[in-house]
């Protein structure tokens, strides 16, 4: 969105993490932007984001009436509505986040608060790091000239562990839509196979990585665990995300694959359009 810069004799130096910011708010050093303020430099507001929800919805309206006339529905019209609930509840999540904010919020403060030191990390390590959504305890803002693109900006370790839950139920989600087409019409047994090991795959696999993630949230409110305890969960949980992670990528690919290869022997019906006034209440 922008974030808020530390400007030195005009100039700027680098961004300011949420940690930074608060330190200063309660020193007495910022007074933060109203809410009011951050929405006017949005790019976006409300009206535009209900077009582009209405827009998405629009789309499982007419999968909907699809499925009420009996005409065929074709997977890459599945895997579309299964990316269709992941667009929603990205929006609703998103409702008050401004868009493409122009200009940072400049700080120009007499001395900053004082930062922990940030070990770097390799390349692929901080690729995991952005998938695990932990990627912010190995970003180094003053050593940056702009905000990263996959900065999550949480000042609460607890809230990378609620959205790495979330993450994992909306993948869940999104693999149960894909099981829809589990009686479909494939050109052949192993397209059908294939697609069905796929869709239970992007479903158990993330319950998988979840179960762990859930059983060391567990453990550790137990005011008689231990240390130990806390590891084998750790350990548990890396051993189950280094098998399951690439298998959900693969599974994932598949599907993908799939949903375009079928396009080649739809059946006739498939290119029939619905009939609107036939799903309009009406007497005869």
């Amino acid at each position: 969105m922008g974030g808020f810069h530390y400007y030195k004799d005009g100039k700027p130096q680098h961004p300011l993490s949420p940690i930074d910011v608060l330190e200063l708010v309660k020193s007495g050093d910022l007074v933060p932007p109203t809410d009011e303020e951050i929405r006017s430099c949005s790019h976006s507001d409300v009206m535009s984001k209900t077009i582009a929800i209405l827009q998405t919805l629009w789309f499982v309206v007419q999968v909907v009436a699809r499925w009420r006339e009996g005409l065929p529905i074709a997977q890459l019209e599945i895997t579309t509505l299964a990316y269709t609930a992941i667009t929603v509840a990205m929006y609703v999540a998103w409702w008050d986040k401004p868009q493409n904010v122009g200009g940072p919020v400049r700080v120009a403060v007499k001395q900053l608060p004082k930062q922990n030191s940030v070990e770097e990390a390799e390349w692929y390590m901080r690729v995991l790091f952005v998938i695990t959504g932990w990627q912010d305890a190995h970003v180094d803002l003053r050593k940056e000239r702009r905000v990263p693109a996959f900065y999550g900006g949480s000042t609460d370790e607890d809230n990378y562990i609620t959205a790495d839950i979330v993450a994992l139920c909306a993948a869940m989600i999104f693999g149960a839509v894909h099981c829809v087409a589990w009686h479909y019409a494939f050109a052949s047994h192993g397209e059908k196979l294939i697609w069905r090991v796929s869709s239970l795959a992007i479903v158990a696999l993330p319950a998988a990585i979840l179960a762990p993630i859930l059983v060391s949230l567990r453990i550790s409110r137990l005011s008689n665990s231990s240390s130990m305890l806390e590891m084998v969960s750790f350990i548990v949980f890396a051993f189950v995300f280094a098998i399951a992670a690439p298998l959900y990528i693969v599974a994932r690919a598949l599907l993908l694959a799939l949903s375009f290869s079928t396009l080649h022997s739809l059946p006739s019906e498939a290119y029939r359009a619905v009939q609107w006034t036939l799903q309009i209440p009406h007497f005869t």
